[in-house]
């Protein structure tokens, strides 16, 4: 299964799209833990839409 997902920053007021293989709240860890982390303050993240979807082969 994959989940796709828009992240809100409020204290950057930035939207960041993405898509992962992983557990939702694994990946929203990493973007929160990373040393390149792309959303500078994680305590202001809102998940505004988590979307998973099947896999197809």
């Amino acid at each position: 299964m994959w989940t796709f997902y828009i992240l809100y920053s409020a204290g950057l007021d930035k939207y960041y799209i993405g898509c992962t293989g992983d557990e939702m709240l694994q990946r929203l860890h990493r973007h929160n833990t990373t040393v390149k982390r792309l959303i500078k303050k994680p305590e202001n993240i809102l998940i505004k839409i988590a979307k998973i979807l099947p896999l197809y082969s």
